[in-house]
């Protein structure tokens, strides 16, 4: 990004609470696949809703801005 103060108020304000979205896509692609039965828990759903509702944060938030 070219705005630095965007970013680290992005960073600050939203990217930081949002999960690491490969890992949790890797633990269920492991469970839709076979690989591994248990690797996805009801903590990694919550992580993926939590994951949907800031990023809708995000686009509201950029979206006021552009």
């Amino acid at each position: 990004m070219k705005d630095e103060d965007l970013f680290e108020h992005l960073r600050d304000s939203f990217l930081k609470r949002m999960p690491d979205v490969d890992k949790l896509f890797i633990k269920f692609y492991k469970v839709k696949s076979g690989i591994k039965r248990h690797s996805a828990t009801l903590g990694d759903i919550v992580k993926v809703f939590n994951f949907v509702v800031h990023s809708s944060d995000v686009i509201k938030y950029l979206s006021l801005l552009f």
